[in-house]
Order: C-alpha cells, then structure tokens, then sequence
C-alpha cells in the first residue's frame, strides 16, 4: 500500500488526541536503524502527501491526532520496507521508551487500584476524544483487559490495511508499556476490533 494525498486525508480524519512523545521516539528508531537519510526519506513522503513533519518541529508537549500517528507510521513503513514484526518492534520500542511510563514505572506496579483508579486518570488527562475503560483485572491470573473507545476506521479497503497497521504497532507500544509498568519481561498485548472501538488484552508471566 502507497501513501498518497487522498489515503492521506482519509486516515488524517481520525481526530482523538494525545501529546506527541511517541512520534518523537518514532523518529528516533528511524534514526537508530536507518540513520538521518532515512528520516529525510519520511519526511520527503510525507511531503509528497501535503503533509510535512520535519522532525525538529515535533514537540513532546503538543497535542497530535491518531490520524497524524498513524500516516506517521505508514510513511515509515513505505520508506523503511518495514514488515509488521518489525513495525511491532518500532510500538515496542516507543512504550519503553517515553518518560511518563518510565516516571509511573516506579511509582506503581499493575495492580487493581493502578488498573481500576489510576489508568484511567492517566487517560483522561492525555487521551482527547476517546475514553479508555478498563474491562478486567485479574492480578493473580496476570491478565488485564481494557478497551479504547471513540475509535472508528470507515470500511474502506485501504483504510482497513491502515487499521491492521496500527493495531500492529500498539501491540507492540502496549507491550513495552507494560513491562515497564509490570517490572517483568515476558509479557503479550493483543487488540483486537470491538464496537467503537479496540480492546487491548495484557498477559503476562
């Protein structure tokens, strides 16, 4: 799938937001695997599909749609002749390495209290446009369940390759966010679709 200015705009429809810590860290792996050519490469596609983003003028502290993540994403892939696994190690990659999980990672281990009060918070304060619910939390069973809504992909053909895309890379992002909540290693993240929305299934030994 080639990126282009109409696939562009269908995916920029996608409006919750968050800050932009994960772009950065993004960039970052397409630095450490590809080096600076490879970057100016995204950037020169993005470009292409009239919407530039030079990496000096993403900010950490500014708010981005998913839909800019995911033509983030899509433009690394085209570039970098990525496949999914690999796509799955740049989420993993970027979950490990934000500051705010690495801040909460020793103030708190999974729990009931973290997954039921806390993740929540953590969600109002940095999703806009989505609610995150927590579904279940069997601490003692290592499993947690929780599901992101306000998500709608239309079912457009490309726009569901898109959508495959993505979930790949969360599950990745999901699980290096877990390790570094959960203080293990051996940790797996599936998502899968779910009215309005995606649930996110964490288990872990």
């Amino acid at each position: 799938m080639k990126l282009s200015p109409q696939l562009a705009k269908k995916i920029l429809s996608l409006k919750i937001k968050t800050r932009g810590m994960d772009l950065k860290k993004m960039a970052d792996y397409v630095l450490r695997e590809g080096g600076k050519e490879k970057l100016r490469a995204v950037e020169g596609l993005l470009e292409k599909v009239e919407y530039p983003m030079p990496y000096e003028k993403i900010k950490d502290i500014r708010v981005y749609t998913l839909g800019e993540r995911l033509l983030y994403v899509l433009a690394i892939k085209e570039v970098m002749g990525w496949d999914l696994n690999k796509i799955k190690e740049m989420g993993y990659f970027v979950g490990r390495s934000l500051i705010i999980i690495k801040f909460f990672s020793h103030l708190f281990r999974l729990s009931n209290k973290f997954f039921y009060t806390v993740l929540p918070e953590i969600g109002s304060r940095y999703i806009e446009g989505a609610k995150l619910i927590p579904l279940e939390g069997e601490m003692k069973n290592k499993k947690a369940v929780f599901k992101i809504e306000g998500l709608d992909l239309k079912k457009t053909s490309d726009l569901q390759e898109v959508e495959k895309i993505g979930m790949v890379y969360f599950e990745g992002f999901f699980t290096g966010w877990a390790q570094m909540i959960l203080g293990v290693e051996k940790v797996r993240c599936k998502v899968k679709k779910s009215e309005n929305g995606y649930i996110f299934n964490i288990t872990w030994i």
